[in-house]
């Protein structure tokens, strides 16, 4: 893939929180969107800051996104993830940090695909006293990524337009946490 072909869409930092308070750290996800007709390889694509022992995780063999497409990875599935499928690719070794972003997806060459902005997260929610969790979510694919002002998250006044148009990306019951996976953001 080449520059812009493979964008960071959406990342799910902070874990999530069933309706019974039951605080999952580690159902963390992040998303990513092909905005080619291509169908693109991920061999050899690398998400800097994506893992916590040696802060790179490897993209194995095998994986590509369909053209105009999501492909969401996540460290949990079945029982231990709350979204209503596995995702694209499962994987434990997927670690994202709860303050710092400086997300970078690249190629095995270096060639910067996307990034978040850098620095502490700007956006997302981890409350852990409303026992709410919400994902950064990029406001548009043409907006740059590694800019603060492209990304949002679901705030109180759109929780239940969140919630609504999120209902089938969850599991039943999933009413504190609150994101988008395999869909564009609603706001």
């Amino acid at each position: 893939p080449q520059e812009g072909e493979i964008r960071i869409t959406e990342v799910n930092w902070a874990g999530s929180f069933d309706d019974q308070g039951t605080n999952r750290t580690a159902d963390e996800w992040i998303e990513f969107y092909n905005t080619t007709e291509k169908l693109l390889s991920l061999d050899g694509v690398q998400l800097v800051n994506g893992r916590s022992s040696s802060r790179t995780l490897f993209f194995p063999p095998g994986h590509s996104i369909p053209p105009y497409s999501f492909f969401v990875v996540g460290r949990q599935k079945g029982t231990y993830t709350l979204l209503a499928e596995d995702p694209d690719w499962h994987t434990t070794e997927l670690s994202l940090s709860n303050t710092e972003a400086s997300l970078v997806l690249q190629t095995s060459q270096g060639v910067i695909l996307d990034q978040t902005p850098s620095g502490l997260w700007q956006v997302g929610i981890n409350d852990t006293t409303e026992l709410i969790r919400a994902s950064a979510q990029r406001k548009h694919l043409t907006l740059p990524g590694n800019e603060w002002q492209s990304w949002h998250h679901c705030e109180e006044v759109h929780w239940e337009q969140c919630s609504i148009s999120s209902k089938e990306s969850w599991k039943p019951n999933t009413e504190q946490t609150f994101g988008t996976p395999w869909h564009f953001s609603v706001l």
